[in-house]
């Protein structure tokens, strides 16, 4: 997890020293992370939703 937060410049908030780039580059890392679960919930949403019996709900 060490190298991780040295590769996203992060490792400084870990620390207690605030600097901007880490601060934006942690809330796009958690942002991405939501878009992916958000993603992965709704692609399993759709696959096990019961199939529709009439034609024009496709």
């Amino acid at each position: 997890m060490k190298i991780f937060a040295v590769l996203l410049q992060i490792q400084e908030l870990f620390n207690g020293e605030f600097n901007w780039r880490g601060l934006l580059l942690l809330l796009l890392f958690v942002l991405m992370g939501l878009i992916a679960v958000g993603l992965t919930v709704f692609a399993s949403y759709k696959v096990f939703q019961p199939k529709s019996k009439n034609k024009k709900d496709v």
